[in-house]
């Protein structure tokens, strides 16, 4: 679910899975995994935005960000489910 509509919004996700949270529905590491998911989705589909939109001299310039951005999604995921 939080792969879908991070594509558009992240701010239903969060405010969702937070307040699931504070009502002790969903553990700490759903939350984080949920939203971490949802800003990856999100960030993907607005590179792929650019990409379709912007053209390639475009792309070659924000795709170093947006690489560094996911690349520090994923690892702050697998250093959350290695605790």
């Amino acid at each position: 679910v939080a792969l879908i509509s991070g594509l558009t919004d992240v701010d239903a996700i969060s405010l969702t899975a937070f307040n699931q949270f504070t009502a002790g529905k969903l553990p700490a590491l759903t939350v984080t995994t949920a939203i971490a998911l949802a800003l990856l989705s999100n960030t993907l589909f607005k590179f792929s935005m650019i990409a379709s939109l912007g053209g390639k001299d475009l792309v070659r310039r924000c795709a170093p960000m947006f690489a560094a951005t996911s690349l520090g999604l994923v690892l702050g995921l697998i250093v959350v489910w290695q605790l």
